[in-house]
């Protein structure tokens, strides 16, 4: 027994000797960037699945350390692994052919290694597109073919579209020219893909990956150079018996002309075959046709933008050709919105085709440009959107969704003289109780109202740029305000107050901006939202809920403040309102809407502290006139722009907290005054409104927390806050209270700083004085972007 347990170590023993594969618990582990090429090419033929597996994913990379003798047998073992029977393989196999064609520049033979790229993913497509050979000739089913799976289908064509980025112009256009004529080929035949007969799945499947092959190779081809003749593949196949074929025509109609809208010919083509398309007696292809409305017509839009050619004396002929190209261009546009859209597929009797048009109407009135005979079709266009807007029944849903997402650019190719059409449809879209429709409609608000009153502004006699300074007068004031009272008050603030759940993400993101142009009657009633939008979901504590909508808020409170007037000049209701909404969203249960709620109070606070003026001995309290703090100066210390100091001072230099009395007055010329306590003072009386709003929710305000043994840098918020002035900090003797004796240690590595003692807060109301509030101010806005921990 003793005997035959010592030979079944042995054996043992000798099996740790053998190569085996290197996996770990079951999953195999490669370098395959170290990997030798023959060791590469040897487990790629592997019988093991997993190994064959693991080793392919090196094959690229292998061939740029292969030699010419490797780098052949790496490249000949790919039409193997293209026909293997595991799925997996071919399908990284294919991943393998877009690395080697970005690679080949890395290898010993370039020009080699793009010739088989390009020869084996030619001998994958070119069974696609016969549908006499659907997995035949040797070949497995579902491997290539019309047979191939649709996943095999798909990789093969976001491999065509990657290396076809990869390739240079030769070879690409070599091998695009050569699918061409194979997809020609295969519609020229009697019984082949353009055939009216048959309409079998092999068909089917060879016309829908010509057409999907169409649609990716026109995208790197010249028009001139087999760009039009490759999109021509989708104009024969509207003949073809399968309807699923028209449908997918109809469908890639914008994309396959996307690139040749300004080419002569090439609209003529598009508009030959879309026309066909919409006639179609089967609803399922007028539905695709109604869908693409829009995208055809932006086509149609930019069909004058190309390039002038370089020489002057073409470019003369080129303008020629460019104003008679944008002459049919406005043509077809006129035909496919009038006679098509509103004559055709509106009037049709299939429900699902008028659903689908509907959708389309505001979108088409956004491609309409003025100055051209498309703007005939406003008025018609308008009045189908209207009656879009009201739409009942099965498919409502989506073209009232399609209707708010398209009302601001309505309102802006419409103008103000329409606003009375389009006000009961802002009315009558915000009734729905659907959450897409509503917070499309509360995004657009703002846009809507600046549109209207820079329409307004301007037909009253204002200048162009109306749009861009509206507020800065008294009479653009006016005009803004009489602007938000028509799109704001009323069904919109309704839907605020009432349906908060539904607009909530779109009410987070956009109330800045609507209070920015609301008057004041408005933005308190906008302001009253703030409450319910920045508290966590209710319930257990610490539930994040959706986040994200916090996060938007929070990272707009210094602009929210700023739109109701500054914290100067804001109404005492209106900075309280704010300032409670700081202080609940500084103790978020998600660290990033505490870091950004942190950071706009530095903000906020910033805008309280007055500008430098001069002080009675004409030094000015500010930087020097370089915008720079000296080296050594008393508030720098030896730092120089590095104001933050580490724990232990490496740097030798002094920290803002820890700056003597003595350091005040090492340089007699300095621009600084001494005369720290009166500019305290007045940054105190300065921002005590703010703080004391801020201060009477809780007590103390989280403050922005500031690791020192993390932050490496500064931002623009340092400079503020040094250049204006913040220097009364400091105490008449030149000390500093102590801001970092609170600091509590979270673990080993990790500080954070309390609500009460963190870098960056706000300074008790009963300290009153204006020193202590001074302190609060500069430590928030020294350090306002740095990592706050809380």
């Amino acid at each position: 027994k003793f005997d035959s347990m010592n030979r079944k170590s042995k054996i043992e023993e000798d099996d740790d000797d053998l190569e085996r594969a290197p996996w770990e618990n079951g999953v195999l582990t490669v370098d395959v960037t170290s990997v030798p090429a023959e060791v590469v090419y040897k487990n790629c033929l592997s019988d093991d699945l997993t190994l064959r597996l693991a080793y392919i994913k090196g094959l690229a990379s292998a061939a740029t350390r292969a030699s010419k003798r490797e780098l052949s047998r790496l490249l000949e073992v790919l039409d193997l692994l293209l026909e293997d029977e595991a799925l997996g393989v071919r399908l990284e196999t294919l991943q393998q052919l877009q690395q080697l064609a970005k690679l080949a520049g890395s290898t010993v033979a370039p020009d080699e290694v793009e010739e088989k790229v390009v020869d084996a993913l030619e001998q994958q497509l070119k069974p696609s597109l016969d549908p006499g050979g659907a997995g035949g000739g040797g070949m497995r089913q579902g491997s290539t073919g019309t047979g191939a799976l649709p996943m095999v289908r798909d990789a093969l064509l976001a491999a065509l579209d990657e290396i076809c980025d990869e390739l240079a112009t030769g070879p690409r256009s070599g091998m695009l020219s050569r699918l061409q004529r194979m997809a020609s080929a295969a519609l020229d035949k009697p019984t082949g893909l353009g055939g009216g007969g048959g309409g079998g799945k092999a068909s089917c499947d060879a016309a829908l990956m010509a057409l999907s092959l169409a649609a990716v190779a026109v995208r790197h081809m010249d028009p001139d150079r087999g760009g039009l003749a490759m999109a021509a593949v989708g104009r024969r196949l509207c003949g073809h018996a399968d309807l699923r074929v028209r449908e997918a025509v109809a469908g890639a109609l914008p994309h396959l002309y996307r690139g040749y809208a300004s080419h002569p010919g090439a609209l003529e083509q598009m508009f030959e075959a879309y026309e066909t398309l919409c006639n179609d007696k089967v609803w399922s292809v007028r539905q695709a046709c109604a869908r693409v409305v829009s995208e055809l017509s932006e086509l149609c839009s930019r069909a004058d933008q190309s390039h002038p050619p370089p020489s002057p004396q073409q470019q003369q002929q080129h303008h020629h050709h460019q104003y008679q190209n944008q002459q049919k261009a406005d043509e077809f546009q006129v035909r496919l919105l009038r006679d098509l859209l509103l004559d055709t597929l509106l009037l049709t009797k299939s429900q699902w085709v008028v659903t689908a048009a509907k959708q389309q109407a505001g979108a088409a009135i956004r491609t309409l440009r003025p100055g051209t005979p498309t703007t005939e079709l406003l008025a018609p266009l308008l009045a189908a959107y209207c009656t879009a807007a009201a739409a009942v029944g099965p498919g409502a849903a989506d073209v009232r969704r399609s209707c708010a997402e398209s009302f601001g650019d309505v309102v802006l190719q419409a103008g103000p003289g329409c606003w009375s059409q389009l006000q009961p449809v802002l009315a009558r879209l915000l009734t729905t109780n659907d959450k897409i429709t509503i917070c499309s409609l509360v995004a657009s608000a703002e846009r809507v109202v600046r549109l209207l009153a820079t329409a307004t502004a301007t037909s009253d006699g204002g200048d162009d740029d109306a749009a861009g300074n509206i507020g800065g007068g008294d009479g653009r004031k006016t005009v803004l305000y009489e602007a938000a009272r028509q799109v704001v008050s009323g069904p919109l603030l309704d839907v605020l107050r009432n349906q908060l759940h539904l607009a909530a993400p779109a009410a987070s993101a956009a109330i800045a901006g609507l209070l920015d142009v609301s008057p004041p009657e408005l933005q308190l009633e906008l302001l009253q939202l703030l409450p319910s939008l920045c508290k966590p979901p209710a319930g257990e504590p610490g539930r994040c809920g959706d986040w994200r909508q916090r996060l938007s808020l929070a990272s707009q409170l210094h602009a929210v403040m700023r739109a109701v007037g500054g914290a100067g000049t804001a109404k005492p209701e209106a900075t309280s309102l704010i300032a409670r909404c700081a202080v609940v969203m500084c103790e978020d249960p998600v660290w990033a809407v505490r870091q950004a709620a942190a950071t706009q109070v530095g903000l906020m606070l910033a805008d309280t502290v007055p500008s430098p003026a001069p002080s009675a001995s004409g030094q000015c309290l500010g930087p020097p006139a370089g915008g720079e703090w000296a080296p050594g100066s008393p508030v720098v210390g030896t730092h120089g722009r590095n104001r933050v100091g580490s724990g232990d001072e490496e740097h030798n230099g002094t920290a803002p907290h820890q700056l003597h009395s003595s350091d005040q007055h090492s340089s007699p010329a300095s621009w600084r005054s001494t005369d720290l306590a009166t500019e305290a003072a007045e940054v105190g009386a300065a921002e005590s409104g703010l703080a004391e709003s801020l201060e009477s929710d809780g007590g103390s305000v989280v403050r922005q927390g500031l690791n020192k043994d993390y932050v490496q840098d500064y931002d623009r918020g340092c400079d503020i806050g040094m250049e204006r002035g913040q220097l009364g900090s400091l105490a008449d003797d030149g000390s500093r209270g102590d801001a970092a004796g609170d600091k509590r240690k979270m673990g080993p590595e990790k500080e954070s700083y309390s609500a009460e003692g963190a870098a960056g807060g706000l300074a008790s109301a009963e300290e009153g004085c204006a020193s202590s509030s001074a302190v609060c101010l500069t430590e928030s806005l020294g350090w306002k972007a740095s990592r706050v921990v809380l």
